[in-house]
């Protein structure tokens, strides 16, 4: 009997530890990291990153994305040698990017955008689900405060990564409103250079409030 009574001694300080660890790092962290949301694009990727639905930016070719698009998605649309979109169940919105506009171009990029406005409607993905593979924000940018909602452009894995989180809900659960992936390193650093017309470069203060990054822009 006396074993027993040990035995609850030593478990019962054992299981606390346990917890209150668990309770630092939700006050740390903003929650304890996730799986890959299940029901999300992200979530319901077929292979693993970079390799998006069958296609990896930098490496398959024009051809074969086109093959593997045309298993998956409801629709295919050209819209120049570059640049064809295409729709996935969920109202999800790929679009696929070539490096250059002969027939043997390689993929360049693939992205994902939810067609819904409204946040709760989103089926990307949860950052939660880039995180947990090791990214971590390298450049950040704010769109301009006249926007009803401002959302953050962040790059992550050496440039290969663009995502996009509304600010108010930054967090490991902040819902991804876009993602893209791109082919080699700064593919996404020479996106954002050529398109930073009413954006902002902050630097990633972690899971700060918003009020904290919009400090730091204008100051």
């Amino acid at each position: 009997m006396w074993l027993v009574r040990l035995g609850v001694r030593i478990l019962v300080p054992v299981l606390l530890g346990f917890c209150l660890l668990i309770g630092a790092a939700v006050l740390v962290g903003g929650g304890v990291p996730t799986f890959p949301s299940a029901e999300t694009a992200v979530g319901k990727n077929p292979c693993a990153l970079p390799c998006v639905y069958g296609i990896t930016p930098g490496a398959t070719d024009r051809l074969t994305a086109f093959s593997t698009v045309d298993q998956i998605a409801l629709n295919r649309s050209f819209l120049t040698m570059t640049r064809t979109s295409f729709t996935l169940p969920d109202s999800v919105l790929g679009l696929l990017t070539f490096d250059q506009q002969a027939e043997q171009a390689t993929v360049s990029s693939v992205g994902l955008w939810g067609m819904s406005t409204r946040l709760g409607s989103v089926e990307i993905g949860e950052f939660s689900d880039l995180l947990e593979r090791g990214w971590r924000p390298e450049r950040v940018f704010l769109t301009c405060d006249f926007s009803s909602i401002i959302q953050m452009f962040i790059i992550m894995d050496e440039g290969r990564v663009l995502t996009r989180i509304p600010l108010a809900n930054i967090g490991i659960d902040a819902p991804v409103l876009s993602f893209t992936m791109y082919g080699g390193r700064g593919g996404a650093d020479q996106f954002m250079d050529a398109n930073v017309e009413c954006l902002t470069e902050t630097q990633w203060l972690g899971f700060a409030a918003p009020w904290r990054y919009l400090q730091a822009q204008t100051g």
